[in-house]
């Protein structure tokens, strides 16, 4: 739920280079207008395919590459006027590393049997991730691409710590 008046004047998903992380830039700059109450419930579903938008990695290499940035920079833009934009940041970051692990578990499933795809998907990967602010969440990729059970203790146990 958001206030009318901000939703019209926003008008539709931010055009910043790509359509992959759209909907989050939406609602991320929107809420910093005036809040926003938001309710993630899943309401359908997506049969996964290669030629699918986003699961076609040739089709989205380019914005698989530059999302986070771009993600980043039209936010910057929008929001950066706020005080609490530079203490900020850093979550900012965390939460592009997060989702970006998220997406790219996704492709690496989705090309793992293709070696010159794989092959191709891990040169845009290690690309993304070179970048300081995104460096630490390859190793998440990694742990949750290749080890998940031990992500999943691991992560049990760092829940179990910090309550």
């Amino acid at each position: 739920m958001v206030e009318r008046g901000v939703m019209f004047k926003a008008n539709c998903v931010p055009d910043y280079g790509s359509e992959l992380l759209g909907d989050h830039a939406y609602m991320l700059s929107i809420s910093s207008q005036k809040g926003m109450v938001y309710i993630n419930k899943s309401l359908g579903g997506q049969l996964v395919h290669g030629g699918n938008f986003g699961y076609n990695f040739y089709k989205v290499q380019e914005k698989y590459i530059n999302t986070p940035t771009l993600f980043y920079n039209y936010l910057e833009s929008q929001i950066a006027e706020k005080t609490e934009w530079k203490k900020n940041t850093s979550l900012l970051w965390d939460y592009i590393g997060r989702s970006w692990v998220e997406y790219s578990l996704m492709l690496f499933h989705s090309v793992k049997k293709n070696t010159q795809t794989r092959k191709d998907f891990f040169q845009a990967f290690n690309k993304i991730f070179s970048n300081k602010k995104m460096a630490k969440w390859k190793y998440k990729f990694y742990l949750k691409g290749y080890l998940a059970l031990l992500f999943n203790i691991l992560l049990y146990c760092k829940n179990k710590l910090t309550r």
